[in-house]
């Protein structure tokens, strides 16, 4: 049984076209850290899954984005976790259903480590992917195995807890969102989604980030300042990790994938090679400016608690969510068209609102339903 004292694993997370790919080759990049790319979704999903079911749950994706949930709390999943066993049975179908996966498994050499895996608990099979992929790597006496998968930040309480290091990269979600949405070339996300749905999950990633905040095994970051000064937020990362400093090749130079090759970046726009702060305020010449508008409001109260400027001072009101039309077909089978401007939805997010604005501090439920976890209510209110 895996505890925190022998705890080497590392998850890098966050929301989708944030930058997680970026960062997870930056710490690959150091001889001690060891950080497979997108190996094994289909844990993260299929833990949820399970613990779903057990409690007779049905959701769009188990990995959804929580906002409105009321069937279970963050310590529910948790408590799970905790219990949740692995037998030969569960490893078979978990691996199975990696194998039928598709799009988004990008370490296809996962399947050579597989068998390696033991029967155990979620922590012990999340270790003993991360140390047997770290074999895939030469990177066998690495401090740090791990990672990176993205929309998986409910498991971040649980890990931290017991010993692994979590860190959840975010960025200025109209930059997400144009990168989601308004893409040149595919970018491997699927089809069109409701610009509320996208908003949501990077809200997501920051009530997560929120909550664990000042956690000795969590750490977050902004895409911003990543690309503006990489090696400064590098070296907070490496001291996080209690390491040696960059290698001055690593920092000046080329970034390799795992497999050595150069690495061209991942952008929806063009290739890049490199650091560079290209990707950064790219919404400007790109977001159409009511839909900037409207993602500056749903998101205002996250985007002040990390220092994003916005560029429009209105806030939340009926007219502008119940006004609002997507600028695309939403073209994905899990979202009705009129998703982001739905009655049901509207009233949800003015609720969201009053919540934050209230004089006295609301229900614990409350709360818990409508920010995550009520320790980013109260950190979204300081601002």
């Amino acid at each position: 049984m895996a505890g925190a004292d022998d705890n080497d694993g590392l998850l890098v997370t966050g929301c989708f076209r944030s930058g997680t790919t970026l960062l997870e080759k930056l710490l690959h990049n150091h001889p001690q850290v060891s950080v497979a790319s997108q190996p094994c979704p289909v844990l993260y999903h299929y833990t949820k899954e399970v613990f779903l079911e057990g409690l007779g749950l049905e959701r769009r994706y188990a990995l959804d984005h929580l906002f409105g949930e009321d069937g279970y709390r963050n310590e529910d999943f948790a408590a799970f976790l905790e219990s949740c066993a692995f037998d030969d049975a569960r490893l078979a179908t978990l691996f199975e259903r990696l194998r039928n996966y598709g799009v988004g498994l990008w370490t296809p050499e996962v399947f050579q480590v597989t068998d390696r895996i033991e029967p155990g608990t979620f922590l012990d099979v999340f270790l003993g992917l991360q140390r047997a992929l770290g074999t895939l790597f030469g990177k066998d006496d690495a401090r740090w195995f791990g990672s990176k998968e993205i929309v998986a930040e409910e498991y971040a309480p649980f890990l931290v807890g017991h010993g692994s290091r979590v860190v959840i990269i975010v960025r200025d979600p109209r930059d997400v969102i144009t990168s989601l949405s308004f893409r040149q070339r595919d970018n491997q996300t699927g089809n069109q989604r409701p610009i509320l749905f996208s908003a949501r999950a990077w809200r997501k990633s920051v009530a997560f980030a929120l909550s664990c905040e000042g956690h000795p095994n969590f750490a977050t970051l902004r895409y911003e300042d990543l690309v503006a000064d990489p090696a400064g937020e590098l070296a907070k990362l490496t001291e996080w990790l209690a390491i040696d400093p960059y290698p001055a090749a690593v920092l000046g130079g080329e970034i390799r994938d795992q497999n050595g090759e150069l690495w061209r970046g991942n952008s929806s726009f063009q290739d890049r090679v490199g650091v560079t702060a290209q990707g950064r305020g790219g919404f400007e010449s790109i977001m159409p400016p009511d839909v900037a508008e409207y993602v500056e409001a749903i998101c205002g109260p996250e985007m002040r608690a990390l220092g994003y400027e916005r560029k429009s001072d209105r806030g939340i009101d009926r007219e502008l969510l119940a006004g609002f039309r997507e600028p695309f077909a939403v073209d994905h089978a899990a979202f009705s068209p009129d998703y982001s401007h739905s009655a049901e939805r509207v009233a949800a997010e003015l609720h969201r609102a009053e919540l934050l604005a209230a004089p006295d501090r609301p229900d614990e439920a409350e709360l818990r339903r409508w920010f995550l976890d009520p320790r980013a209510w109260t950190r979204l209110r300081a601002r």
